[in-house]
Formats: C-alpha cells, sequence, structure tokens
C-alpha cells in the first residue's frame, strides 16, 4: 500500500515539557526546555496471517543554516503473523 496525499497523515503536538539530563545523548544542555512531537502516523488493520514487510522512510533538511540538522530514516520490519 502506498499512501496518497501524505499532508493528511501528519500530526504535531503542542508543546511540552523536557527537562535533559546531564551528559544527555543529544549533546544539548542539561535542565528544562520545551519540546514537541511532530511526525506521520498510521494505522493499520489487523493484518492476515503469513508474513508481511512494512517498509517505511523519511528524511529533512534544514537549508537555512550550516548546522547538522539533518535527518534520515529508512525502516524494514518483516513480520510473521500467526494466529
Amino acid at each position: 500500500m502506498e499512501l496518497k496525499d501524505l499532508k493528511k497523515y501528519r500530526v504535531t503536538s503542542p508543546p511540552f515539557d523536557i527537562n535533559f539530563p546531564e551528559d544527555n545523548i543529544y549533546g544539548v544542555t542539561s535542565g528544562p526546555t520545551k519540546g514537541v512531537s511532530d511526525g506521520y502516523w498510521v494505522f493499520l488493520n489487523p493484518l492476515s496471517p503469513g508474513k508481511h514487510e512494512i517498509e517505511f522512510k523519511g528524511s529533512t533538511a534544514d537549508y537555512s543554516t550550516t548546522s547538522s540538522q539533518n535527518f534520515a530514516t529508512e525502516t524494514k520490519y518483516n513480520l510473521t503473523v500467526t494466529n
């Protein structure tokens, strides 16, 4: 299944509080800040028994700066559904 009109699947949360610990994996300053969740979300009907492959990919780039705020992902799930 290929999704058409991707815009209708995008959801952005309201801002929420985050408190980053020292030496966090993101390399950002520790302490409180704000964050948002933004992405594309789909719900699948239950899969029939058998083998299924779910694959998605995406990327973004910030061309307004020379920072390294670029992101790319490519994920494939190979699932076996049993009764």
